[in-house]
């Protein structure tokens, strides 16, 4: 998720989105859901922001 916050500074939204996609893959796989939810919400149609660290920020 951190190169999504890369890409996010860069400017690249596109980009960001598409790798906090592949993320949500991953963590659905692993059965992560409390984290796949919080990302979930930070894919929600609208400007992308960065979702939240692993300390809530």
């Amino acid at each position: 998720m951190n190169l999504g916050r890369t890409h996010l500074a860069l400017g690249q939204s596109e980009q960001a989105a598409k790798v906090w996609q592949r993320a949500l893959g991953m963590l659905e796989q692993q059965g992560r859901e409390e984290e796949a939810g919080r990302l979930r919400e930070q894919l929600q149609p609208r400007t992308p922001t960065a979702p939240p660290t692993a300390d809530g920020r």
